[in-house]
């Protein structure tokens, strides 16, 4: 169950592996169309699948491997998903790259916590 209660937390250091360090460069790499990059991936299948399996940020628009922190926003699903019934507040899925982003004001997004 999903209930928009928000609780305290503490934040840990960000320590990235050197796996997701690597496909962060990259994935900016492959941003610019003249990059050498995009040539020299097309000779490492292994790699381009596992950067396919990227997401972008929520906040920043950056691409990173892992997820590093699921979020939460709540929409109104009319207004949003353009239905005609009421399905009232609905919860959106986002993920965010960093605590970085999360500490940026004026998102509205809760983090992810079990209870």
């Amino acid at each position: 169950m999903l209930q928009e209660l928000p609780v305290s937390s503490e934040q840990e250091d960000e320590v990235l592996c050197l796996r997701e360090i690597a496909a962060r460069v990259v994935l900016v790499s492959l941003k610019d169309r003249t990059s050498s990059t995009r040539v020299r991936l097309k000779f490492h299948p292994e790699v381009r699948k596992t950067l396919s399996a990227s997401r972008k940020c929520a906040i920043c628009g950056e691409s990173f491997l892992n997820t590093w922190l699921e979020c939460v926003q709540f929409i109104n699903g009319r207004k949003v998903l353009g239905v005609r019934n009421n399905p009232g507040i609905v919860p959106l899925r986002v993920l965010l790259c960093s605590y970085k982003c999360f500490n940026v004001k004026g998102h509205d997004f809760y983090g992810v916590a079990s209870s």
